[in-house]
């Protein structure tokens, strides 16, 4: 009858059947909401593995170049050094050549050969150290050839003689030797090597003495009548 399908549709109701509205509205709602929490912890779960797992990988590449870069600095240091040093010993030499002796019978103005450095030849990461470093490194080749084209075209004047082209030579070249053991000892604190012989010493000795000679030099001028 009528009345007994309202009395079960209210029944149903109280009692939150399935197969009522608000039975399936109470019960469905509750497991849905926690499934969406679940995917979206896992999710966060992700992205935090993830981001971590990139993190951890840039920083292990990042200490691996630092690392690289160390040591192609410390070899660079080692090579460079080694050909600094010896071009600032071949520059000392030139620096104290005031050419043959009188009773040498020899057409040769210089007794010491030209010393050379070639750093573009070295097989070295130039990208290692500072820039600054490098310039000065691979500039010096350019400041000897600019050196030798001003000891030749003094030596070509009429007026010139062997004395006085010997005297330029041995002034340029110190300043070669001095700029090279300098750039040596900087390389030297940067590698963390042994410190070297007393070349750089040696040369300021005779930067000493030739602005000596260049004083008694001016004051003999002066004295002139």
């Amino acid at each position: 009858s009528r009345g007994a399908r309202r009395d079960r549709a209210r029944s149903g109701k109280l009692s939150g059947r399935p197969d009522c509205p608000a039975g399936r509205k109470s019960g469905l709602y509750p497991n849905a909401m926690m499934d969406m929490d679940d995917k979206l912890i896992g999710f966060l779960y992700a992205v935090v593995g993830a981001a971590i797992a990139l993190l951890g990988k840039w920083a292990i590449d990042a200490i691996t170049r630092h690392s690289e870069k160390c040591n192609h600095a410390a070899y660079l240091c080692v090579r460079v050094v080694c050909e600094l040093d010896r071009f600032a010993t071949g520059c000392a030499a030139v620096a104290q050549d005031f050419g043959p002796e009188p009773d040498d019978e020899t057409s040769e103005m210089a007794t010491v050969r030209d010393p050379s450095f070639a750093p573009h030849d070295l097989p070295v990461d130039w990208k290692s150290i500072d820039i600054r470093l490098v310039y000065d490194v691979l500039n010096l080749p350019g400041e000897q050839a600019l050196a030798e084209s001003r000891i030749t075209e003094h030596w070509n004047h009429a007026w010139t003689d062997a004395e006085s082209t010997l005297e330029m030579r041995r002034e340029l070249y110190l300043k070669l030797g001095l700029k090279a053991a300098r750039l040596s000892r900087s390389l030297r604190e940067i590698g963390k090597l042994p410190p070297a012989d007393d070349s750089l010493g040696r040369l300021e000795e005779l930067d000493g003495e030739a602005k000596e000679r260049a004083a008694a030099m001016a004051n003999r001028l002066t004295e002139l009548p």
